[in-house]
């Protein structure tokens, strides 16, 4: 029988998986917070408040192709850890990705307190989810009028 967390974390996905954001958020604490780090256009602290953004981004890039296959789930009273990897093909230049993650939850009260996203390969999940309309650099000094 699996732990009751392990349970936790597939529904997470489940619901996430139908892009029912009012569904993840029902099994977060409501202090969660999500960190995504490296440099690209996903990274990033976001609250509750700030789940949509990142989706927001998630969709931009990947659009409909995302798909997030579950390799394992390890969980107890306290945290889970799942394994996984993502594929997709970006939207902007059509290149197709698979990249390798490990999702790291704390958990308490049977609600997800924690989420930061840890990639296999730094420099891959980087240039996968690189921000691509980032404004370019301007040549010349940006001034204020009041």
């Amino acid at each position: 029988m699996a732990h009751p967390n392990e349970q936790l974390i597939r529904e997470l996905y489940i619901q996430f998986s139908k892009g029912n954001l009012d569904g993840v958020l029902a099994l977060c604490t409501p202090d969660m917070h999500f960190h995504v780090g490296g440099h690209n256009a996903l990274t990033g602290d976001y609250d509750r408040e700030g789940l949509s953004r990142f989706v927001g981004k998630l969709g931009q890039l990947a659009g409909p192709s995302l798909r997030i296959i579950l390799d394992d789930i390890l969980a107890n009273d306290e945290r889970a850890v799942v394994l996984l990897h993502d594929t997709f093909t970006r939207q902007d230049t059509g290149k197709p990705y698979e990249v390798r993650l490990l999702h790291h939850y704390r958990i308490r009260d049977g609600k997800l307190a924690s989420f930061e996203e840890v990639p296999f390969d730094a420099d891959a999940f980087d240039e996968a989810w690189a921000d691509t309309c980032a404004p370019a650099a301007s040549p010349e000094p940006v001034y204020s009028i009041h």
